[in-house]
């Protein structure tokens, strides 16, 4: 394993399920070489520190949540939600010693979500047509063994669309963006019947799609139909320097209708995940041990992905 630090773009990234954390116990996470953990404070919320101790390097996922404070297993130090050192036992009630890093975290759409850095540079992306209490669908999760980095560019290779998607771009792709941290890229395709989900696609009546990309410090992206009323969102984290995960879940309004209007919903959502993920099926043998080399892009056939890569480069970026 390359012992250089990798650096990242400052942003949010998906941890782990919600389920996955339970109250009193402290989670080791699959990213970012396995230097952190989580664990919920008394009040339920999740916090994400760095994983070893800074007294004597101890192994903090092995220790215990005690009343919402994470305690060392082998000295019994213990540290807040933020990280800091709340008890050095034996030593004078007001001594501590030095606290963990700590890292912004935020619970939505059944995911833990950390931001990598002190302080957001943008807030927690909000959906476009998401105007009220949302609804979604259980994210599923997709282990690569990939660099994150060649992960990242797939949303916005629209040439690729053509080649293993049956999807055939109308127009050029309009770009745009609302802040240095944001990237949108709005098309539309024709779908073409060759596999058992672009069937299922036009037997919803969706014979042209027009999709909007919305992406947030590289790794966030929303996708929006413009003939649903619902949004795709793709986030993705490295595991280490040669794998990524991602996670895809389904987000749209919360009706208001009735328990039958809430059942037909939530099952559409489903759905719709299941049918993200069978769309990107044949992304994933290509995009493994992919090393892509972008002085090669042609700046008519590779357009957007151009100018995601010019976007990502221009991102703040940090290391664990």
């Amino acid at each position: 394993m390359n012992s250089k630090k990798s650096a990242y773009p400052e942003s949010w990234y998906p941890l782990c399920h919600s389920s996955d954390l339970k109250k009193g116990e402290p989670l080791l996470i699959e990213a970012f070489d396995g230097k952190l953990i989580l664990f919920r404070s008394e009040d339920g919320s999740p916090s994400v520190v760095s994983r070893f101790c800074p007294h004597m390097g101890t192994d903090l996922s092995k220790g215990t949540v005690i009343k919402g404070a994470l305690r060392c297993p082998f000295h019994h130090r213990t540290y807040g939600k933020k990280g800091e050192c709340l008890k050095v036992p034996g030593l004078h009630e007001k001594i501590k010693g030095p606290g963990l890093k700590n890292y912004p975290t935020i619970e939505k759409f059944g995911l833990i979500f950390m931001y990598l850095g002190q302080r957001p540079l943008f807030d927690f992306p909000s959906f476009p047509r998401v105007q009220r209490d949302a609804d979604f669908s259980t994210a599923l999760r997709k282990d690569l063994k990939t660099p994150y980095s060649s992960l990242l560019f797939n949303g916005f290779d629209t040439h690729h669309l053509t080649c293993i998607h049956n999807r055939e771009i109308i127009a050029p792709p309009i770009m745009d963006s609302e802040s240095p941290y944001h990237l949108r890229a709005a098309f539309s395709m024709k779908v073409l019947i060759e596999r058992f989900y672009d069937i299922a696609v036009k037997f919803f009546g969706a014979r042209v799609v027009d999709v909007t990309l919305d992406c947030w410090g590289g790794n966030f992206l929303i996708i929006t139909n413009k003939r649903t009323k619902d949004n795709i969102l793709i986030t993705s984290v490295p595991r280490d320097q040669e794998n990524s995960s991602f996670f895809l879940t389904t987000v749209t309004n919360k009706l208001e209708k009735g328990l039958f209007a809430e059942i037909l919903q939530r099952l559409r959502l489903k759905l719709t995940t299941y049918l993200g993920m069978a769309f990107l099926k044949p992304d994933e043998v290509i995009v493994e041990e992919m090393r892509p080399d972008f002085r090669s892009l042609h700046p008519q056939q590779d357009l957007c992905v151009m100018k995601f890569w010019s976007f990502l480069d221009s991102l703040p970026k940090k290391s664990i």
